[in-house]
């Protein structure tokens, strides 16, 4: 699904993405023009479907994120900013709003992980916030990917670091698409297995 034109500007102008594709829009009814190519963020659909506040949950605390009903409960954000997210039942929920720079950091990283977008600030936040955590180091050589996938109900992604002689580098489970992920990790090393 492509953004609109305007919504994909509101987007842009909000975001500050530095990795972007071509898209080409064409309308059947209409000569192509100049203005139907714009920039599109490796995971604009995404960015366009997240965090619908029409669907926040009443059990959220007021303020500035919350959580739609539109969550699988995975967790994901509850393990990744524990001191923002709580357990509802049935999905995730705000159960504390951040006050502290890191804790906007981890809601961030939280929003970025969410694999069903379900997670939204009302505020403006720098996307590169959560984007830029990861890889995230967890172990010596382990790291979590982030951008979960909705087609694995929002499992964790981990690289491992090994050298050569101990059968090299190791992908377990694939994270969502997202460019800046892969950039990170081939800058980091590369993969000799995925499982």
């Amino acid at each position: 699904m492509l953004c609109r034109q305007m919504e994909f500007k509101q987007v842009l102008a909000s975001l500050k993405f530095a990795s972007c594709t071509t898209r080409k829009v064409v309308r059947s009814t209409e000569p192509f023009q100049s203005t139907d190519l714009f920039f599109v963020p490796d995971w604009a659909d995404y960015i366009n479907e997240m965090g619908n506040l029409a669907l926040g949950l009443p059990e959220n605390v007021p303020g500035d994120f919350f959580v739609g009903s539109t969550c699988i409960d995975c967790d994901a954000c509850r393990q990744i900013a524990p001191a923002i997210f709580g357990d509802d039942g049935d999905y995730s929920i705000v159960h504390h709003q951040p006050e502290t720079d890191d804790e906007v950091r981890r809601a961030m990283m939280a929003l970025v992980a969410c694999p069903t977008a379900s997670i939204g600030s009302v505020e403006h936040h720098d996307a590169h916030l959560g984007i830029d955590a990861f890889p995230e180091p967890i172990a010596d050589n382990v790291y979590y990917c982030g951008f979960n996938a909705e087609s694995s109900f929002g499992a964790w992604s981990y690289l491992v670091v090994r050298p050569e002689s101990e059968g090299g580098n190791v992908l377990v489970d694939s994270p969502r698409f997202a460019t800046q992920l892969v950039k990170r990790i081939e800058a980091m090393v590369a993969c000799a297995r995925c499982f």
